[in-house]
């Protein structure tokens, strides 16, 4: 391939300006770059008009008469592609080495300035740590001091002061207005929460009896939504809870009347305690005188009934029903009674 290349050059000059302002001076750096800029001419076009003729040979069909002739072109052409880009390459590299010099030169100077930037940036995250640890020690003592102020409680304590430990709260003679301001408001909102708990607790017992109920409930009764924010909320579910213990109540009375009812039955089937029981073989002056009857023994199945009084703590009657139940399953019966247990009611 025949490859004719001329380049000329043309020269330019770049000046660049540039002020580097440091601790009120201003200091100049003149940075100036020159160069020669080339134009490059070359019979390209002629080289391809020749290369489309010559690559036109190349268009046959192959069969099995032409198929190595068309293996061998193909190595040829590639070969010659190599070639072109070879040349492209050396080229490209020659007029690039000047641009790739200055490129790392400059970058050089763009570090220097980027090393020097870290250093004073380092320095100032130091010092803003500080600042900012001096607002945070500022902004706990203010907090504390306005808790007191308005008397707030510590179950209530519950500001939070994260977003204001900012530099700019920071002044010269202390803690800023604003910073101060946003801590009071905030304090007097734990405040008016403490005050609706407050006055929720105070209420408690009345509101109580006046439903009905002859023991008021406690705090640990509501305390699962005694810190609700809407007041309306917090009554529904009050109310709720005072019905179900008053349902409660009324199951109760019931229940009580029920044992006493049975108490009274049971107490007017038994036998004095100082008449003595009848056995099956009181009749008999002396055991030895009985002699059983042999007979077929079979299976029968007998309901028994037992009612009985314990007396536990408290804290043990709901366990009641468990516990003999285990007992039964110790002893080897098979099927477990039904066991009820019912709380004995005093009768007023």
């Amino acid at each position: 391939m025949h490859h004719n290349a001329r380049m000329e050059y043309r020269y330019m000059c770049l000046v660049f300006s540039l002020g580097l302002c440091l601790k009120g001076y201003i200091m100049k750096l003149d940075l100036q770059i020159t160069s020669t800029l080339p134009i490059i001419n070359g019979n390209l076009n002629d080289v391809k008009r020749q290369l489309v003729a010559k690559l036109q040979q190349s268009d046959l069909i192959v069969d099995s008469d032409s198929v190595k002739v068309a293996k061998s072109m193909a190595t040829s052409i590639n070969k010659l592609k190599a070639e072109i880009a070879k040349k492209r390459k050396a080229i490209i590299a020659e007029l690039s080495a000047p641009i790739k010099e200055l490129e790392n030169q400059a970058k050089e100077l763009e570090n220097l300035c980027e090393e020097s930037r870290q250093k004073l940036l380092s320095q100032v995250k130091v010092f803003d740590d500080k600042e900012r640890d001096k607002v945070k020690e500022l902004l706990k003592k203010e907090l504390q001091t306005t808790y007191s102020k308005y008397e707030v409680k510590a179950e209530f304590q519950i500001v939070k002061i994260e977003d204001l430990a900012i530099i700019s709260n920071l002044t010269k003679t202390g803690l800023a207005k604003k910073a101060r301001t946003a801590i009071d408001e905030r304090v007097l909102t734990c405040k008016e929460q403490q005050g609706k708990i407050e006055t929720r607790l105070l209420t408690l017992d009345s509101i109580c009896f006046k439903a009905g109920l002859q023991s008021p409930l406690k705090r640990e009764n509501i305390n699962h939504f005694l810190m609700m924010e809407n007041d309306d909320d917090y009554l529904e579910k009050l109310v709720s809870l005072i019905k179900n213990e008053l349902n409660r109540l009324e199951d109760a009375n019931k229940l009580k009347e029920k044992i006493e009812s049975q108490s009274k039955r049971v107490k007017s089937s038994q036998v004095p305690n100082n008449e003595p029981k009848p056995t099956k073989y009181s009749h008999f002056k002396n055991m030895q005188e009985f002699t059983p009857i042999k007979r077929n023994i079979g299976k029968k199945t007998y309901v028994v009934t037992a009612t009985f009084e314990v007396t536990v703590n408290e804290s043990m009657g709901s366990s009641l029903e468990q516990m003999l139940i285990d007992k039964f399953q110790k002893t080897g019966f098979k099927q477990i009674p039904n066991i009820q247990v019912q709380e004995k009611l005093s009768v007023a």
